[in-house]
């Protein structure tokens, strides 16, 4: 967070010994304490009082021919001014991470949790407005909920003597989830809403799998080839098919349909989707049924929404590293064609079912934070990078929601938008688009 110096800090810095404060320095005074008095964050039409009045202060004492202001405590005050003019940059935003339970969940039709969202939602409505964020902020909250959100009913339990029940949702069924969403995020603007994943399937269309598997096996858009990503980081790797068993199974002609299994990770902000990931990792998704086959996405998992560039990991993915992979540290992931710099990157969003966080693996820029919204609560954080470290950040409330209580974290962050331009995005001061 931009810092702002506290009362105490500027009055010591501005006093003159002997000298007594002008109406105009009193004024401030009185900005900065109201400003400091409702916790210094969020709020930025106190900051804004509070740098109209130095402005108004500069504007009596004037400047000297080289610029500077004609007055003994001109440093204190050019400080406060920068501190106050940074800070009217920052993007503060508040995220709530729900620790839904799978276990619960599947045994729940989608409309019921749907509602549970859309509760959570409107007190997060509440909260911001309460924290009165910035009204031209694009994105003013951020909801995610975890891995497999939406799946067939008892998705994954073993049912002897029949095997594991099948994972996936029909299509239909994941675009009337879309749909639906797309009403809910329309009712709560301003809030980018990540519901978690959708374990789905559609019959195969060999033309668009061939397409992925060439993306797949592009060495130019993927560090270390694609048989590594399926086979050597899931666990018991005998019962899941090879790289080449999967290819063949889509490529053979049969009597039976074939179907193509994802996990999908959509981003919705003001009652469209603005993005959909699709799961890399092939951790056991294509359970419950011989005529299904996952082939992983071959998305970069980045994007800007509402301004803020983030990247996006399913579970697995993030155990693999591959919005970190580009650095060169990891064998399998990203290319440099295929990752944009992490420099980038405000926000790293994971959802999961579930993974433990590595920090080695958090594809961030200095001042970045990562949110992780899983079914175990034990994993559900958020961390904030400063400069090659990551540190844990406290939430704010905790709450219970959700059939079996589970656990509804709430947090505050705050973004600093740099004043350097990248490559790839200009920013506008006075605009947060």
């Amino acid at each position: 967070m931009a810092a702002v110096m506290d009362v105490k800090t500027w009055k010591s810095s501005s006093s003159l010994t002997l000298r007594s404060r002008s109406d105009d320095l009193k004024k401030v005074d009185r900005a900065l304490e109201d400003y400091w008095q409702v916790g210094g964050w969020g709020h930025h039409q106190h900051l804004r009082t509070v740098k109209t009045n130095i402005e108004a202060w500069i504007d009596v004492k004037g400047r000297k021919p080289d610029g500077s202001i004609n007055s003994e405590r001109a440093g204190a005050v050019e400080e406060l001014l920068g501190q106050v003019e940074r800070a009217l940059l920052r993007r503060d935003i508040y995220v709530a991470l729900w620790s839904f339970s799978n276990q619960h969940g599947t045994t729940l039709p989608i409309s019921r949790k749907l509602e549970y969202v859309g509760q959570i939602l409107q007190g997060l409505k509440s909260k911001i407005m309460n924290a009165d964020i910035e009204p031209s902020q694009d994105l003013k909250g951020i909801f995610v909920a975890p891995e497999y959100f939406h799946s067939a009913r008892h998705a994954g339990e073993f049912k002897s003597p029949g095997g594991f029940v099948k994972r996936t949702v029909p299509a239909f069924d994941k675009m009337q989830f879309v749909h639906q969403l797309e009403g809910i995020s329309n009712a709560a603007k301003g809030i980018l809403i990540v519901p978690g994943s959708v374990a789905w399937s559609e019959l195969l269309d060999r033309d668009k799998i061939e397409e992925s598997i060439t993306e797949l096996e592009d060495p130019q858009k993927y560090k270390g080839i694609a048989p590594g990503v399926m086979d050597h980081h899931a666990y018991k790797t005998d019962v899941l098919p090879s790289w080449n068993q999967k290819k063949n199974f889509v490529r053979q002609a049969g009597a039976k349909p074939k179907y193509v299994m994802h996990n999908t990770a959509f981003a919705f902000l003001d009652g469209r989707p603005r993005y959909e990931y699709h799961k890399h990792g092939d951790f056991h998704e294509a359970v419950g049924s011989p005529n299904l086959v996952f082939i992983p996405g071959h998305e970069s998992g980045v994007k800007t929404i509402g301004g803020v560039t983030m990247g996006f990991e399913i579970c697995l993915d993030h155990n693999i590293g591959y919005l970190a992979s580009r650095t060169g540290k990891h064998p399998v992931g990203l290319s440099g064609e295929k990752a944009k710099p992490v420099v980038e990157r405000e926000l790293h969003i994971v959802v999961s079912d579930c993974v433990d966080n590595e920090p080695s693996h958090m594809a961030l820029w200095d001042g970045g934070y990562f949110l992780h919204a899983s079914t175990n609560p034990d994993c559900t954080n958020v961390f904030h990078r400063t400069g090659a470290q990551v540190r844990e950040v406290n939430p704010v409330e905790e709450v219970a929601a959700g059939p079996a209580n589970e656990p509804l974290r709430f947090y505050r962050i705050s973004i600093e938008r740099k004043e350097a331009k990248s490559p790839a995005r200009k920013y506008v001061p006075d605009a947060y688009r």
